[in-house]
């Protein structure tokens, strides 16, 4: 009996404990592998595009918007320059580009018209809105008339009184010797006719200068 005892007491090397490490877990049991964090690149500033520019049917560029701003600055580039963003093929004006919209103040609307029953417009307000039609000075007919009726009495009415005074002097000579040379009353018949057309001429052409000169003053005004 003291031997099984000693047997209990004292484990043989089969009942030992085993040092070989466990076996790994099953590939699905795996943890999945975490990827670092990159961190997201910025979006691409507005300016950082480059534009063409056409300036009296030259085109220059390209140029971003920061140098493009520069040029509004400058008054180099105006509203209504045509303007190619890269990436596009359709030309805008500076103005119609939504990133140089704002270096383009919107043109101040036009006063509104004044309202029915209010206040009566100033005169010069009144001229600007409804101008004087224009009228012409000399009367075509009543110059021509004028001349039939004595030859040189129309160049009077256009204000020609020298010529006025020399027609009738030639006239009244001319009919003195008549008297000795009828012939003459042809050459008096010529001075008569030539006078009509004469008056009618000047007339016709001092009412279109007073034209010129009314529409300049109107078109100064209504700038």
């Amino acid at each position: 009996m003291s031997d099984r005892k000693d047997d209990d007491a004292h484990p043989t090397a089969d009942s030992e404990p085993s040092n070989e490490a466990a076996p790994p877990p099953p590939k699905d049991e795996l943890p999945a592998a975490t990827e670092p964090e990159v961190a997201a690149a910025p979006p691409p500033h507005p300016l950082d595009a480059k534009w063409q520019i056409a300036i009296d049917k030259k085109i220059y560029g390209p140029y971003s918007g920061h140098q493009i701003k520069g040029f509004i600055e400058e008054g180099r580039v105006l509203r209504n320059t045509g303007l190619l963003k890269e990436g596009e093929t359709q030309w805008k004006a500076a103005a119609d580009e939504p990133v140089f919209r704002s270096d383009f103040p919107d043109e101040a609307p036009a006063p509104p018209p004044p309202a029915g029953g209010g206040e009566s417009a100033s005169p010069e307000q009144k001229n600007h809105l409804d101008p004087e039609p224009w009228q012409q000075p000399k009367s075509l007919g009543l110059a021509v008339l004028l001349s039939f009726l004595l030859p040189g009495l129309g160049q009077l009415y256009n204000g020609e009184a020298g010529k006025f005074g020399l027609i009738l002097l030639v006239v009244i000579v001319l009919a003195v010797i008549a008297t000795v040379m009828p012939l003459l009353l042809l050459v008096n018949f010529g001075i008569w006719v030539w006078s009509m057309v004469n008056a009618y001429n000047v007339a016709q052409s001092i009412n279109h200068r007073d034209f010129l000169r009314h529409k300049k003053r109107h078109q100064r005004a209504g700038g």
